[in-house]
């Protein structure tokens, strides 16, 4: 540790700890980012990889540089290290779980295309067995989906009410009415 130190300009061993812990959260950091490893199976848990190396990060660093800035006792260096290591955490934490919540499935699930308005795309036939499509909005996002209507040929533009799924298609009935 002494030519570390030297290395460093550095006199206390308690620096060279600090040290030690902020270049290595770092580079942990930046290699899991790199190579995006270490979170992905977390669910919403509190404790991740992430937020303990914010801590680490946060919390080394700011040891750094109060070493290198202020006259802070080592005490006092550690309660400041702690607080801000703990203010990262909390940082980290927020963060992944506003950015988890962004994230999505991507599946499609058609019985939350139940109780809504669509529009016909491709002519829904009067046989029920034959299948036309609609486009309506599900999960956020314009879907075109196979419909069946119940012995009512749909023309291409019109407006449809979907109340139900049945073989993968959505059941439909003309809409005349205001539109939810």
């Amino acid at each position: 540790m002494e030519w570390f130190k030297s290395l460093l300009g550095i006199a206390s061993d308690v620096e060279a700890v600090y040290w030690i812990l902020a270049i290595t959260s770092t580079a942990l950091f930046l290699l899991k980012i790199f190579f995006n490893f270490g979170d992905e199976h977390e669910g919403d848990d509190v404790v991740s990889l992430s937020s303990i190396l914010s801590f680490l990060k946060v919390g080394a660093w700011m040891g750094v540089l109060c070493f290198r800035l202020t006259d802070f006792s080592v005490w006092t260096i550690l309660l400041v290290t702690l607080l801000s290591g703990s203010i990262g955490f909390i940082g980290a934490v927020w963060i992944l779980r506003r950015v988890r919540g962004l994230e999505s499935s991507g599946t499609l699930t058609l019985e939350n295309a139940v109780g809504k308005i669509g529009t016909v795309y491709y002519n829904l036939p009067k046989d029920k067995n034959d299948v036309g499509q609609i486009q309506v909005e599900v999960q956020g996002r314009l879907a075109t989906l196979n419909a069946k209507s119940d012995g009512v040929e749909i023309k291409t533009g019109s407006k449809v009410f979907v109340y139900g799924v049945e073989n993968g298609a959505l059941l439909v009935e003309p809409h005349s009415g205001d539109e939810n």
